[in-house]
């Protein structure tokens, strides 16, 4: 009975283990460090820019474009909601090929991207149809 408890015990211990400082994002949970990645202020301000700058530009494109209207319609809802689209946008980013790879662990508890501004641009601009179309 008691080796049983103390096996227990053991089993918690190990389930409740926390990850150190530091520590790769591939020692713990992937989506664990990407979800807390798309909720911190700065990755979230970052993407609200990003997306208002990319809106303009599309705002601008010519009709031609394929998916023109659909993408000028999102762009609209993002200029008339940027907070709300950076919201959804962050923890899409934050699991996309640009930005996953570039996640750590701080000592802080926090999780930090060494992703450009211009990875960013790219990865946002080439994904921007999914959430257009999609509506």
């Amino acid at each position: 009975m008691i080796r049983r408890l103390l096996a227990s015990l053991l089993t918690l211990a190990v389930l409740a283990f926390v990850v150190p400082p530091g520590t790769p994002p591939a020692a713990a949970a992937q989506s664990d460090v990407q979800m807390r990645l798309a909720r911190q202020s700065d990755f979230l301000s970052r993407v609200e820019s990003r997306l208002v700058v990319y809106a303009k530009v599309v705002k601008e494109e010519g009709a031609l474009v394929a998916n023109h209207t659909a993408r000028a319609a999102y762009a609209d809802q993002v200029l008339a909601n940027s907070a709300a689209k950076a919201i959804q946008w962050a923890v899409y980013l934050s699991g996309s090929t640009n930005v996953a790879g570039t996640l750590t662990n701080g000592d802080d508890g926090r999780v930090y991207t060494s992703v450009t501004d211009a990875a960013l641009d790219s990865q946002i601009a080439t994904d921007w149809n999914l959430f257009a179309v999609a509506g």
